[in-house]
């Protein structure tokens, strides 16, 4: 455990000595480590692929980024210690937004069924946002508790209504919901500008799947 630490501590200050270690990734395995990366941005939604029949000759294309969004991210000047830096660059910019909203827009026509969900998600909870009160539902959206892509289904246990930003915010993990209905921000989330003014717990309604919710603390 001592040398564990060690290696943490040193390499948290760039002194960690790499050069006596082994080759872990040979060359030869550049196709494979590649497309596991590919597949990683296809199961998020920000690639699309087309089986050709064999592994390493899958075609793969964006799907969700542009290249001039693209030609914003190679802009920004990076180096390894400006992490925390060039990743509040990243969230100032459109690029999260327009992922955001292009991922909405291939859900509605992927799912056919998403305006029943919808419909059902407005009745239950009376067209009010959960979280803010807001009954105006022309900006109301039904959120997944547990994502299709999950195995999340289209029904009350696993929905809630949302005002549209709060849905986002939603998402994007900016905002948690407690299985006892308790509120969590991010840091960024919770500034005075932002949304520090949400309130730090809400009721649940009774058919509302806590055990969803459970789950997308743990593992979303």
């Amino acid at each position: 455990m001592d040398e564990y630490i060690e290696a943490i501590y040193l390499f948290r200050n760039g002194e960690l000595d790499l050069s006596e270690w082994p080759d872990c990734a040979p060359e030869s395995n550049d196709k494979r480590m590649a497309r596991e990366f590919l597949l990683y941005l296809t199961n998020y939604g920000f690639c699309n692929s087309i089986s050709r029949g064999s592994n390493l000759k899958d075609e793969y294309f964006l799907s969700n980024i542009s290249l001039s969004e693209i030609d914003e991210l190679f802009a920004i000047e990076t180096n390894e210690t400006e992490l925390d830096r060039i990743e509040r660059i990243i969230r100032s910019s459109q690029i999260p937004a327009n992922i955001e909203r292009k991922k909405v827009v291939r859900e509605v026509l992927e799912r056919p069924y998403q305006n029943q969900f919808r419909k059902m998600i407005m009745e239950a909870y009376q067209s009010t946002c959960l979280v803010t009160g807001v009954r105006l539902e022309n900006v109301l959206e039904a959120a997944h508790i547990k994502p299709i892509k999950h195995k999340g289904d289209d029904n009350i246990f696993n929905g809630i209504c949302m005002r549209a930003d709060i849905h986002t915010l939603f998402d994007s993990n900016h905002l948690k919901i407690l299985p006892s209905g308790e509120i969590k921000l991010t840091s960024e989330a919770n500034r005075k500008e932002n949304y520090e003014h949400l309130p730090s717990k809400v009721v649940l309604p009774d058919f509302v799947d806590r055990q969803q919710l459970d789950w997308r603390i743990k593992y979303y």
